[in-house]
C-alpha cells in the first residue's frame, strides 16, 4: 500500500484482520503522510523485505493518536518499522507490538520522532538478531514513556 505525501482529513484505520505483504519491499509506504485525526494500525499484520522497512512513516504527522497495539511487523532483511521524523500530537501505543527486523538499521526506528503525549511500549516484543532492536536517537516524548515486560 502506498500513501506517500497523502493528506487524510479523517481517521486512517487498518485494523485487526488487515494484512499487507510485499516480498520485494515495504508493505506500507506512508512517508510524509498527514492524518488530521487518529491513525490505528492495531492488530495489523505486515510483512516486508529489505532495508527500506516493512511499515514506513518517515516524516509523517498524525494530529491524533497513533495506535499499533498488537500489530505484527516482520522484515527478515531490514527494519520492521521506520518512523524517523514522525510527529504525533497525542499518544502513541506500541503495546503488545511484535516487531522483528534484521540488520544494522534496527527493528524499530524512531530517530528524531516527537510524541506530544504518552509513549506506551508495554508488552512490546522487539527483535533483531543482527543489530539493535530499537533505535530512538533524538526521540522526544513530552509525557510519560511506559515499557513493562
Amino acid at each position: 500500500m502506498r500513501l506517500p505525501g497523502a493528506h487524510i482529513t479523517g481517521q486512517l484505520l487498518l485494523v485487526d484482520d488487515a494484512k499487507l505483504t510485499n516480498e520485494a519491499g515495504p508493505a506500507l509506504v506512508a512517508d510524509g503522510l498527514q492524518v488530521d485525526s487518529d491513525t490505528s494500525l492495531a492488530g495489523l499484520t505486515a510483512t516486508g523485505h529489505g532495508e527500506k522497512g516493512t511499515v514506513r512513516l518517515l516524516g509523517a504527522h498524525i494530529t491524533g493518536d497513533l495506535d499499533l497495539r498488537r500489530a505484527t511487523l516482520t522484515n527478515e532483511a531490514g527494519p520492521a518499522l521506520v518512523a524517523d521524523g514522525l510527529q504525533v500530537d497525542s499518544a502513541t501505543s506500541l503495546a503488545g507490538l511484535t516487531a522483528t527486523g534484521h540488520g544494522p538499521l534496527g527493528a524499530v526506528r524512531l530517530l528524531g520522532a516527537h510524541i506530544t503525549g504518552q509513549l506506551d511500549l508495554t508488552g512490546a516484543k522487539l527483535t533483531n538478531e543482527a543489530g539493535a532492536a530499537l533505535y530512538a536517537d533524538g526521540l522526544q516524548v513530552d509525557s510519560a514513556t511506559r515499557w513493562l515486560a
